[in-house]
């Protein structure tokens, strides 16, 4: 496996980054947010890793999907509550 290294990139060019990930997600290793986010630990980028698990931890972040064309449903808003208060601070 080939794993490429993150592209130099200014700080004032990066909006804050928000990571939220299921620690059981099937589709895309919970791993690669924890890389990622210790990238940006060696920034100035302003940048939050949420971590879910249990019956959150999965690749829909607790989600349900009752309908095609509908939105998807979060059963659980701890997660979304939290990642609300952090984007908070950067809203103008």
């Amino acid at each position: 496996m080939k794993i490429l290294k993150l592209p130099r990139v200014f700080a004032w060019q990066v909006q804050p980054i928000l990571l939220v990930h299921g620690r059981h997600d099937n589709q895309v290793p919970y791993s690669n947010a924890v890389r990622l986010n210790n990238a940006l630990d060696k920034t100035s980028i302003p940048h939050k890793l949420i971590t879910l698990s249990g019956n959150n931890g999965d690749h829909m972040l607790g989600g349900k999907v009752f309908m095609a064309d509908m939105p998807i449903l979060y059963t659980d808003q701890a997660w979304v509550t939290e990642a609300m208060e952090w984007m908070e601070q950067f809203l103008v």
